[in-house]
């Protein structure tokens, strides 16, 4: 079996019978004495320094540098953002996608809002044909519900609809009801003041009001 050896920076097989007898004698005598041998001990810390620096570029090689962070937009005090997150308005979809230009006089929310469900098309429209007294029926506990679950005080809001809540419920589905349970007090009262009547003017608002004292 063949004898590998180290000689002059190379992993070589050691020879053997008279295997040096038989080169040419032109093959230089590395391992010699003298001036040969300064020459190559000066090769080999050349080269041992070298791969020092290889190897230091080496470790550093691949590196992730962490990324800076995605700059954030300002989030300002506009008035669409008061009352964040119970009754402020719906999220701006220009400060979504990067900034709004409109800044602190937008009327949407500048704020973060969980996605949640709301009315399908068939029970919009089930919503829409029912008078106001009828509407606040079927709203008015879940209202409630979600001022408790807030911890405000917004009793006028309260008292208000009360007055105006019609002396019967209409029927509702209970999927209907499942949808209104999930929805948060700004998307409930959303439902009510668009409507076209003195009523919907003035709870706006007493909902401006209560948006102003949360901030």
């Amino acid at each position: 079996m063949a004898t590998l050896r180290y000689f002059n920076t190379f992993i070589d097989e050691e020879p053997s019978g008279n295997l040096l007898e038989s080169r040419s004698k032109s093959w230089p005598q590395l391992g010699g004495t003298g001036h040969a041998t300064e020459e190559i001990e000066e090769m080999e810390t050349q080269a041992a320094n070298h791969v020092a620096e290889l190897q230091g570029k080496w470790s550093t090689f691949g590196e992730r540098h962490p990324m800076s962070p995605k700059p954030q937009p300002n989030r300002s005090a506009n008035k669409g953002s008061r009352g964040h997150p119970v009754v402020c308005r719906r999220p701006c979809i220009r400060f979504a996608k990067g900034d709004c230009e409109l800044g602190d006089a937008c009327g949407y929310c500048h704020h973060q809002h969980p996605r949640y469900v709301t009315p399908n098309k068939r029970q919009r429209l089930k919503l829409d044909c029912m008078e106001t007294g009828e509407l606040l029926a079927v709203l008015l506990p879940h209202v409630r519900r979600s001022i408790e679950a807030a911890q405000i005080e917004a009793t006028n809001i309260i008292e208000m609809l009360e007055g105006k809540v019609g002396s019967t419920a209409p029927s509702v589905d209970r999927t209907l009801h499942r949808t209104l349970r999930q929805m948060p007090l700004s998307a409930l009262l959303g439902l009510i003041m668009p409507r076209d009547d003195a009523f919907g003017a003035l709870l706006e608002q007493e909902v401006e009001v209560l948006r102003c004292r949360l901030g």
